[in-house]
């Protein structure tokens, strides 16, 4: 049976591997990773640059020394100021009023403002103001200027939080979204990349010469390894372009919190290929064309697109509530909500493990439910089989 079950999932890899749309997609998929932090490195933002312009009038003679180089230290590169000389305070007053300048000053200690003062260009004036002021004093004390720069030289300020959540809560929200998003679109794309894969072989006839050879449930196992594994592999090309792009233009620092998402992302991932693939599989066995698949997938979907509803609710409010706990249990919904409330830092330990446990039940129970109708769907062409046909055969009896 494993000889089966590789040959069956090595062909489907070789099939869909080969065919332009797989293709195109994994490539936008790497393209889309490497470019994506290329292009938030090189993105100009409010803080780049020189800042934005301000423009200082000083009455002439009362200017303090090397006022544009204090300022350039203060400020760094949130302000460009230009300086300019007013020859009388009237002028100084003159221009303020008119918005020539934003600021005036009128001498070693005085601040013109026209109805209310900047904060910013307020606070770095002052600074500049007090570094003359002791420049000077220690000139008539007799203080070697490189001691006076020595002890004004302000030391490295680190910050640290006691709780961290406000701080990185918009990173762990666009973090979250990207991940739930992706949960929501893998299982999906390849779900319906598996139906396709199950109803083209029963309009062509090809599945009954397969089925001449191998069993109806190593057929539909070997069809889900096949292209999980082809899931799998754009997964691993995404993350590989990412993280190479990341340690090449250093665009972002990524929070501690990411490093306990991405792995329950990936098996959660992981998990929901292998239980859509199979519900796509087998819901792909009860139709004859792809103009019928639309019948069939409704009973698919809704579980997939309500867990994705859910799970945006609990990034964007409550994550500990009690229809968020409920499906971080369902195996159908777990693979979205389990990733969010771990990254929300919204889970228990236990809940992660009986989570994941049951993720793990439900993919070998249903493989095997599953089995049991493939066995008689895969040769039955023509119209659909009903649902209650279904049911009745996962109950153990035939209905006519």
């Amino acid at each position: 049976m494993s000889g089966h079950l590789y040959e069956v999932a090595r062909r489907e890899v070789s099939t869909r591997a080969r065919t332009k749309a797989f293709r195109a997609v994994t490539l936008f998929i790497v393209l889309a990773a490497v470019a994506g932090p290329v292009v938030a490195a090189l993105w100009p933002s409010s803080d780049s640059g020189t800042g934005r312009d301000v423009t200082i009038a000083v009455v002439e003679g009362s200017a303090i020394d090397d006022l544009d180089s204090a300022i350039e230290s203060l400020s760094g590169d949130r302000l460009n100021a230009e300086v300019i000389v007013a020859d009388s305070l009237d002028t100084a007053e003159d221009l303020v009023a008119d918005g020539g300048a934003d600021v005036a000053l009128l001498d070693e200690s005085t601040l013109l403002w026209n109805q209310r003062n900047d904060i910013e260009l307020d606070a770095i004036l002052r600074g500049a103001i007090q570094q003359d002021h002791v420049a000077k004093t220690a000139q008539a004390q007799g203080i070697d200027p490189r001691e006076l720069a020595r002890l004004l030289t302000a030391p490295e300020v680190t910050e640290r939080f006691v709780d961290e959540s406000d701080t990185t809560e918009s990173v762990r929200d666009g973090v979250s979204f990207a991940g739930l998003f992706l949960a929501f679109l893998v299982p999906q794309v390849f779900g319906q990349l598996t139906l396709m894969s199950v109803v083209e072989e029963k309009s062509t006839r090809v599945i009954e010469v397969l089925l001449s050879h191998i069993r109806p449930r190593t057929l539909l196992a070997g069809k889900v390894l096949g292209v999980s594994l082809l899931a799998i592999a754009q997964l691993v090309l995404l993350a590989a372009g990412l993280l190479i792009s990341l340690i090449v233009v250093q665009a972002i620092d990524v929070p501690p919190s990411v490093w306990r998402f991405v792995p329950i992302l990936l098996i959660s991932v992981i998990g929901a290929l292998g239980i859509y693939n199979t519900l796509f599989a087998l819901v792909g066995s009860l139709i004859s064309r792809m103009e019928d698949a639309s019948q069939v997938m409704m009973p698919v979907m809704i579980p997939l697109v309500g867990g994705y509803v859910v799970a945006q609710t609990s990034i964007l409010g409550n994550s500990d509530s009690l229809i968020h706990k409920v499906f971080t249990f369902f195996p159908l919904t777990a693979p979205m909500m389990l990733p969010v409330r771990v990254a929300q830092d919204a889970i228990a330990p236990w809940e992660i493990v009986v989570s994941l446990g049951l993720l793990v039940v439900s993919i070998v129970v249903l493989l095997r439910l599953a089995g049991r109708v493939y066995e008689f769907a895969l040769l039955r062409t023509g119209s659909r089989i009903g649902w209650g046909e279904v049911f009745g055969r996962l109950r153990g009896r035939s209905v006519d």
